[in-house]
């Protein structure tokens, strides 16, 4: 079991959240998990979570 990181650490990723999204950078296929160094979910005004979506997200090959 991972430990959790601090807000900030430049070694840290967010190995606890999942990911299916095959065309994100972030995604790790091996283990199918963020490798992200902080995420963002948007929508304020969500109620569901089909309303909310991951503004990390950056498609494979972007900078």
């Amino acid at each position: 079991m991972s430990t959790a990181k601090q807000k900030g650490d430049p070694d840290s990723s967010v190995t606890c959240v999942g990911c299916d999204v095959k065309n994100c950078k972030f995604n790790d296929l091996s283990g199918g998990y963020c490798t992200a160094t902080q995420i963002s979910v948007q929508n304020k005004t969500a109620v569901n979570k089909g309303e909310t979506y991951c503004n990390t997200f950056m498609p494979k090959g972007s900078f």
